[in-house]
């Protein structure tokens, strides 16, 4: 498999993956560059987005044409059933060169050609940006570590749980986002806050299968606020922006003014016997959960001390494709693991499953 090198946008590529019993190729086009080893792309079968290692990339065809959007672009759009211009944003380039954008009125896709866009505006440069400026911004995609917000800048910033409430503790109410610590396993799972029990509790529903139960808040940590859905407006500040090792601009938000500065609490998991560890020791670790995306897997540190659960991500199993993890591993499953990415003031540790 070829290291894939070139990050424009809009080329068509083939991925190559091993199945089960035969090679197959699935063809994709990129829409953007993840600013690490990973492009989002999506599949032109049917069109679903999919984050794809480099590595597990090969170029199959350059387009001649040069594309003037890219996946995040926000563009006016002509809907030509009203012959009407609407605010939008652009979701993905088709291999056909045509734009599928999604409507800020309804959130409707709708598939447009290159001359019914328009960019509109320019979007704010990040070298611009100071502490404390005020924005209204649009939620969007939310992950464990913090919630994206869109601002009109080059990026979106990063909204961490920590800058979007009052006080050193949230106060948790029904439709909040969390990760709550299950007895049974001793793991921190994703969840759903139903009601704050006001007795130090909270009954909540697991984000995996439903299944209702009732956790300590003291062993609860926030991902998202309810009113930070999707789509949603909020106003936020300017945390601060900074330059990654790889020279990428980063843009962090707050929506709490006083906490701009602060660096807000260390996480609860303890991952400081993971740090300075070589990328290739293996480690020993248990499965403890499976997701579509990954798989978690519980590893002690070498140099003694309380284990902690780290991701593998899908790509990080085996080399080739994967269709469903629960027919490459099992729950309680003993396997071997490397450190991928560790970051203690951020409680992140991937994992990965393959060599280096």
């Amino acid at each position: 498999m070829a290291l894939y090198e070139d990050k424009e946008e809009g080329k068509e590529h083939e991925v190559s993956v091993s199945a089960v019993t035969a090679l197959v190729q699935f063809t994709a086009v990129v829409q953007c560059h993840n600013g690490d080893e990973t492009y989002l792309i999506t599949w032109a079968e049917d069109g679903y987005e999919h984050t794809q290692s480099a590595s597990n990339m090969r170029l199959l065809k350059r387009t001649e044409k040069r594309f003037r959007f890219s996946a995040g672009n926000k563009v006016e759009g002509f809907y030509h059933d009203e012959e009407k211009w609407y605010t939008a944003r652009i979701k993905c380039v088709n291999d056909s060169g045509s734009y599928t954008v999604i409507w800020d009125e309804d959130g409707e896709e709708y598939e447009l050609q290159e001359e019914d866009l328009k960019l509109t505006t320019l979007p704010i440069r990040l070298s611009d940006l100071k502490p404390h400026q005020k924005f209204t911004g649009t939620v969007a995609r939310t992950f464990s570590f913090g919630t994206f917000v869109d601002i009109g800048a080059e990026r979106d910033g990063l909204l961490k749980p920590w800058f979007t409430f009052e006080g050193e503790e949230p106060t948790y109410k029904q439709g909040d986002k969390v990760k709550a610590f299950y007895e049974e396993d001793e793991e921190y799972y994703e969840a759903t806050v139903l009601k704050d029990n006001g007795d130090g509790t909270c009954h909540i529903a697991w984000e995996e299968d439903d299944v209702e139960y009732t956790a300590d808040t003291s062993k609860m940590e926030l991902i998202r606020l309810a009113e930070l859905e999707e789509g949603s407006k909020v106003d936020v500040f300017v945390e601060s922006v900074m330059t990654d090792k790889d020279g990428q601009q980063r843009l962090w938000l707050a929506t709490i003014k006083d906490k701009i500065g602060s660096k807000g609490p260390k996480p609860k998991v303890d991952l400081s016997g993971f740090s300075g560890l070589s990328g290739d020791m293996w480690l020993k670790g248990t499965v403890t959960r499976i997701l579509n995306f990954g798989a978690f897997v519980s590893v002690a540190p070498p140099s003694g001390g309380q284990p902690a659960q780290g991701l593998v991500h899908k790509n990080e199993v085996r080399d080739g494709f994967i269709h469903r993890l629960e027919e490459e591993m099992s729950v309680d499953d003993e396997v071997e693991v490397r450190i991928k990415h560790v970051n203690p003031d951020e409680g992140v540790l991937q994992l990965s499953m393959l060599g280096g």
